[in-house]
């Protein structure tokens, strides 16, 4: 099985690791240029990977645990499982959109990805090479 590298962003090995509570880890990718989102914006469209290989596949999205600070906005995605006692293939899983609605606006606080934060599944991962924050007015 393959290791992470920069043209390979899911991960291989034992699917039980990937696990999260609501299902399996993923990260998730908003464009650094946004120009939809706003500080006035209370939804924006996330692209959501799953972290474990899959063939390609990302598969059905959880509805994301959301987290709201005073800074920040936290927020973590995870996807369905995908069924056990087959072999997949890493080629890097596809982006699915998935449109998160708040209950406030945006404000001037920075949209983050639980995932990548440190303990994050995704923390270790090119994905989150550029850090966690995905969004700041």
């Amino acid at each position: 099985m393959s290791a992470i590298t920069a043209d390979n962003a899911c991960v291989a090995g034992d699917p039980d690791v990937w696990m999260t509570a609501a299902g399996w880890a993923t990260t998730n990718y908003l464009p650094p240029v946004a120009e939809e989102v706003t500080s006035e914006s209370s939804t924006f469209t996330a692209q959501v990977t799953r972290l474990g290989c899959s063939s390609g596949i990302t598969g059905e999205v959880v509805a994301p645990e959301i987290v709201l600070f005073e800074s920040e906005i936290v927020v973590t995605f995870s996807v369905d499982p995908v069924p056990q006692g087959r072999d997949y293939e890493c080629p890097g899983n596809d982006q699915v959109p998935y449109v998160v609605e708040l209950d406030e606006p945006m404000g001037q606080r920075q949209l983050v990805d639980g995932a990548c934060l440190p303990g994050g599944a995704a923390e270790t991962t090119t994905l989150c090479g550029d850090g966690a924050a995905r969004w700041h007015s």
